[in-house]
């Protein structure tokens, strides 16, 4: 019996070290409803809760079913945020989720963000004054869903930082998968900067075979976009707030799933394949445990 909990030990430990750099998930597994007060996923600090700023009227909700791509894994329901009509609006309303991480990656760390996104309908004008972004830690670390305008999307590590790219439409009611690294830092010369990958479910089938590297995602994504300036540092206890934002009459409603964090492009994707020299390690900690039972 011992020798058979110590080679069970040493299997999980190999497993979970497939994990180790993963810092928080969501897949928004709960009840249709508010999504404030739910509490669910891993490595968060606090429950979820909810925000309408400048008298803006909205919702962020749990919808019941989640969102599909390709064979991309998801489970529970998905995160809807809602930004109501108004007539006559006039100036900028916004309607947040938001959620506080429980831990941060150190200095010299990446951070390393995923989820799935999709636009509830379409927008086809080019008014500036719509906007769907991520914060974290206040106004850095922000990607856009969409940027200014009905095209476009964008990755910066405060306001002064935007890179954008608009070659590429993404409102148009499919699902895209969002990948983001930023560099965690003082700003020193040997920061990366931040990047923003935007791949569809064709681009995504393309190179999902195998595990997704680095090299694939900057040549093979949908639509892509860095931003050069250097990397700042991003207090502990860091808050995401997903928000629209528009000063139109117009509502926005836009659908988010399967958020995850780690400090390594593998912490973030789904449908991942160990490396080798992983798999090799489970399977040597299985042929132990099959060699004990054998012995019994």
């Amino acid at each position: 019996m011992f020798k058979r909990m110590i080679a069970l030990s040493m299997t999980l430990g190999m497993a979970s070290q497939l994990c180790a750099g993963v810092i928080a998930t969501e897949s928004f597994d709960y009840e249709v409803g508010s999504i404030s007060t739910k509490n669910g996923g891993a490595g968060w600090s606090n429950a979820w809760s909810q925000q309408s700023a400048a008298g803006g009227s909205g919702t962020s909700s749990v919808s019941g079913s989640s969102l599909t791509f390709s064979n991309y894994e998801t489970s529970g329901g998905s995160l809807e945020v809602k930004l109501d009509d108004a007539i006559g609006r006039g100036a900028f309303q916004t309607q947040y989720a938001i959620r506080n991480l429980g831990s941060v990656p150190a200095s010299g760390q990446d951070l390393w963000v995923s989820f799935l996104y999709k636009n509830s309908g379409t927008i086809t004008n080019s008014i500036a004054s719509r906007q769907i972004e991520l914060r974290h830690g206040g106004f850095q670390f922000r990607i856009r869903p969409k940027d200014g305008g009905h095209r476009g999307v964008a990755i910066g590590y405060d306001g002064g930082s935007f890179q954008r790219n608009n070659d590429e439409y993404i409102q148009d009611g499919g699902t895209y998968l969002f990948i983001a690294r930023f560099d965690i830092g003082d700003g020193g010369s040997s920061s990366q900067g931040a990047n923003l990958w935007v791949l569809n479910e064709t681009s995504y089938d393309l190179i999902k075979n195998g595990g997704i590297t680095l090299s694939e995602l900057n040549s093979g994504a949908f639509t892509s976009v860095e931003s050069t300036k250097k990397d700042k540092a991003l207090g502990s206890n860091a808050q995401l707030a997903i928000g629209l934002s528009t000063s139109t009459d117009e509502g926005l409603t836009s659908l988010f799933d399967e958020f995850k964090y780690g400090t390594a492009l593998e912490d973030v994707i789904g449908n991942q394949v160990p490396e080798p020299a992983s798999m090799l390690s489970i399977m040597a900690g299985v042929g132990v445990l099959s060699l004990v039972r054998r012995r019994k």
